[in-house]
């Protein structure tokens, strides 16, 4: 790893443990900023990323991927033409 990505690991504990016991100013572990992640969002996004991760090889396997291609790919081609 490269030193720039152990620094952001390491604010990042930093800021979640202030954040878990209410160390610091309160705009970081309020409600409305840091609290918000850690106690409501933090759920939702462990869960699509859980599901996400589990089903995306399926998807790019087997033929609900050509479904979807398929299907949504005039959307797509109309939504961002490329010059041919």
């Amino acid at each position: 790893m490269s030193n720039l990505w152990v620094i952001a690991r390491i604010i990042g504990l930093i800021l979640t443990i202030m954040v878990y016991f209410q160390i610091g100013p309160e705009w970081i572990w309020s409600e409305d900023t840091g609290g918000l992640i850690l106690y409501d969002l933090i759920l939702t996004l462990f869960t699509m990323f859980l599901f996400a991760g589990f089903l995306l090889p399926f998807f790019n396997r087997l033929w609900t991927f050509r479904i979807c291609r398929s299907t949504f790919n005039s959307y797509y081609e109309a939504a961002f033409p490329i010059a041919r």
